[in-house]
């Protein structure tokens, strides 16, 4: 039996719980979409099986999709930063490859995003904060191994989203006691990679409170010397969010934190799954707890949403909005300031 396991599993539960209590908001109320997708991984949030979270990252394909799917091609890869007689083979052999019709759609990804990863000019600790971790599940998804690091769909794209964050100088990479808000964090994966990057930082993830099945074990397990504060235990929010390295908190209750809080407020991905009434609240919400900096890296459609007919130009009309150097996929950075 693992004690310490099922003592967060257990804890976890009681406080979602304590949060579906709250009366309801637009931000609060499930869309379509993730009314399915709570359905899904319903088995998690109730039942006396605890080893699920055991592999928790195996069971994350409920928030992101299979993240063995495979690493993403990076769009608008600029300029390669080495030059020479070495890198003009590889650019060669890697142009070859890709120009082949034998080669198959992964390995032409793979080959793209190494070419990418050899053209950044970022700090190393960047490049080596970003990895697939290897436990409570992820040593066994399907990886391509690139400089001693594991990297998937998930993987890829978060370290995308930071590279466009640290070449856009949108964000003080050198700034302590950062307080970052992650909207709509899922399996918890960003703010993790987030306070790698920034390790005195203060991450926040706001998401419903369903979700949190996955971030707060995931976090609590994978990066256990940390503190956190999870809404419903005792202390202000703000307080807390200041005082933690991981704060967990549901929409409900987002008037509570006061304005002008977070450094930085990001959205990977679950924007486009909203609907248009929600996306519009949230940039209310965004614009008031936010310094001013929101950086969105979504779709600007998602397929299986019918009430949201297109986030980028809600976006550019609510805000000034720069497109980042790098896509990835169907995937755009977008760095937002207010208006």
């Amino acid at each position: 039996m693992n004690e310490a396991r099922d003592s967060i599993v257990e804890h976890t539960r009681e406080m979602i719980s304590g949060m579906l209590t709250l009366d309801s908001t637009v931000l609060s109320t499930p869309s379509d979409m993730w009314r399915e997708n709570i359905a899904r991984f319903e088995y998690l949030l109730s039942g006396p099986d605890m080893t699920p979270f055991d592999e928790i990252r195996l069971h994350t394909h409920f928030i992101t999709g299979n993240p063995s799917r495979g690493i993403q091609i990076v769009d608008d890869m600029g300029q390669e930063k080495q030059s020479g007689p070495f890198s003009a083979v590889v650019n060669k052999a890697t142009d070859a490859i890709c120009a082949s019709r034998h080669v198959t759609e992964t390995l032409k990804r793979n080959v793209l995003f190494r070419k990418w990863l050899r053209g950044l000019n970022v700090p190393r600790r960047v490049i080596q904060s970003v990895s697939e971790p290897q436990a409570l599940g992820g040593e066994k998804l399907l990886c391509t191994r690139i400089g001693g690091r594991s990297y998937n769909f998930d993987t890829s794209r978060f370290l995308t989203e930071i590279v466009n964050l640290y070449e856009s100088g949108f964000l003080d990479f050198n700034q302590p006691g950062l307080r970052i808000l992650d909207v709509g964090g899922g399996w918890g994966g960003l703010a993790y990679f987030l306070r790698r990057v920034f390790p005195n930082s203060h991450l926040t993830i706001l998401d419903l409170p369903e979700t949190m099945i996955f971030s707060i074990p995931y976090l609590k397990m994978v990066d256990k010397n940390k503190s956190f504060f999870v809404y419903g235990e005792n202390g202000s929010v703000d307080s807390a969010i200041s005082d933690n390295d991981f704060s967990f908190i549901p929409p409900t209750i987002i008037n509570q934190i006061g304005d002008d809080t977070f450094d930085l407020v990001v959205n990977t991905g679950s924007m486009a799954e909203m609907t248009a009434e929600q996306v519009m609240e949230y940039i209310v919400q965004i614009k008031r707890v936010g310094k001013g900096l929101f950086f969105s890296f979504n779709e600007d459609l998602q397929s299986r949403n019918t009430h949201l007919r297109s986030l980028f130009q809600i976006l550019r009309e609510e805000f000034t909005v720069a497109e980042g150097n790098y896509r990835n996929g169907s995937f755009r950075p977008l760095f937002c300031t207010t208006n």
